[in-house]
């Protein structure tokens, strides 16, 4: 399978383009509601009454706070070795030494959003399940054995999604390489790409309360394409706030995939394919 293929059939079929500008907007005005939502439904009530959830919450988002933190500030801290300008030949071994270790920083930053998003899961999922319950003025059960398989479920589809958008990297760097398109063009390119996949994560959830598989849902994230970047696109952004980002991204997240995905009949895209 050649390259084209592989992009063909594993990251551009079924990538509905033409009505992205309209489902990012749809989204856009879902996530302006997500706060009232909350508020009106007083949903922190039902969340601070799972005590051992809210602490592990709080202490996960400083954990991770710490850890991003201290990497912004090794990035930016890093003393500069000067190399004479004559020496050609070192200049391009630390020009290709650097090229492989930012590659490896993104890849590895991006992949510790991942993690984040395995180990919150039971927040979103929690959120989830209520926002449902709320909706369709039927109650869901929540118990442990579900907890248990979401958890299980956000592990397979974070792998699958890291995977992919690895792959994405990889061929983007060749690719941009080739034409020497500055390094900013492809880290731009990246966060997007990355995005994508965390947005997916948060709407698998309305898609796996709704019986979906995990092939299913991506086959319905990618027909929402522009709802799927555009909650993926916040969500990274707010997760880069300190203490309060991993906080309220997932809640925040966990509200708009759901009321985005019970509006617009996520769960029935696969029935039009």
């Amino acid at each position: 399978m050649n390259v084209n293929s592989f992009l063909y059939c594993y990251m551009l079929k079924n990538l509905n383009t033409k009505d992205a500008f309209s489902h990012a907007s749809n989204c856009a005005e879902v996530m302006m509601s997500t706060y009232s939502f909350f508020m009106d439904n007083k949903l922190w009530r039902g969340f601070f009454k799972h005590k051992w959830i809210a602490l592990a919450t709080i202490a996960i988002s400083i954990l991770f706070s710490y850890w991003m933190i201290c990497d912004v500030s090794t990035y930016f801290t890093s003393p500069v070795v000067d190399i004479p300008i004559n020496d050609a030949g070192v200049i391009s071994d630390q020009m290709s030494d650097e090229s492989k270790r930012e590659n490896a920083q993104t890849a590895i930053s991006s992949g510790s959003k991942y993690l984040l998003l395995i180990i919150l899961e039971i927040v979103i999922f929690y959120f989830s399940v209520k926002t449902i319950e709320i909706l369709s003025g039927k109650e869901q059960p929540i118990n442990i054995s579900n907890f248990w398989k979401a958890e299980i479920r956000m592990i397979k589809v974070l792998i699958r999604g890291f995977v992919q958008a690895l792959v994405v990297h990889i061929l983007l760097s060749i690719l941009l390489g080739i034409f020497g398109v500055p390094a900013v063009v492809k880290k731009v390119a990246m966060f997007f790409v990355y995005a994508f996949f965390v947005g997916h994560a948060f709407f698998d959830n309305y898609n796996e309360l709704h019986n979906l598989s995990i092939k299913n849902s991506e086959i319905t994230t990618k027909y929402h394409f522009g709802a799927t970047l555009a909650l993926g696109t916040v969500s990274s952004i707010l997760l880069m706030i300190p203490i309060i980002g991993p906080i309220i991204t997932p809640i925040f997240a966990a509200l708009t995939a759901n009321i985005y995905g019970y509006r617009y009949r996520l769960n029935e895209v696969i029935l039009k394919q």
